[in-house]
Parts: C-alpha cells; sequence; structure tokens
C-alpha cells in the first residue's frame, strides 16, 4: 500500500510516520518522526509486520538518520514471523522537527 501512516505517537509532540511507495516490484518504507516542538530525543524504536509469503525484506537503510547507533538485535528482519525492527540511538538528543530514523525496502 502507498501513503503515510501514523504509526504511533511516542510524546504529546512526538509522532512516528511510516511513508509507503511502490517501484515496480519493490516497496519503499520511510521511518521519519515529526518532532514539531523540538524535543530532546535520545533513542527510537518501531517494528513493522508484513506478509513474508507477499514481501522480502531486502535492505534497512540509515544513511540520513540522525541517530547513528543501532539497538542491539535491531535493524534487521525476521522473515520467519514477518518483522522487521528498527531500533536507533544517538549520543547526544536529536531536536530537529522532523527525523528520519530509517528507510526499508522489500
Amino acid at each position: 500500500p502507498e501513503g503515510i501512516e501514523r504509526l504511533s505517537r511516542a510524546h504529546p509532540d512526538v509522532e512516528i510516520y511510516a511513508n509507503a511507495e511502490r517501484h515496480g516490484k519493490e516497496v519503499t518504507v520511510a521511518i521519519t518522526l515529526h518532532n514539531t516542538n523540538q524535543k530532546p530525543i535520545t533513542s527510537v524504536q518501531s517494528w513493522l509486520s508484513y506478509d513474508p509469503k507477499q514481501l522480502k525484506g531486502k535492505t534497512i537503510k540509515t544513511d540520513n538518520s540522525l541517530f547513528a547507533l543501532t539497538a542491539p538485535y535491531e535493524n534487521e528482519f525476521d522473515e520467519k514471523n514477518g518483522v522487521v525492527r528498527i531500533g536507533r540511538a544517538s549520543n547526544k538528543p536529536v531536536t530537529d522537527p522532523r527525523i528520519d530514523v530509517a528507510t526499508v525496502t522489500f
């Protein structure tokens, strides 16, 4: 499916969004935080579920993320259970109003 979906509200001022786009046979999902009041954030976690009979996890890119650290056992696909776990952190708080977390490609 294509489009932007709010996944959750982590705090009254912070929301996490997934923006899914289809490019031919590939589906990319961009995970972003909307931090409208620029609260200090040091970590983020997001788990996405998918149907492993329909999609196969390809890549998790974090090049554009201000969160430079990866949580243990995160940022990987669980093909058996159809879950991709994203866990990112930073040594110092990130306060940008829009924060890229990761882009997942299926």
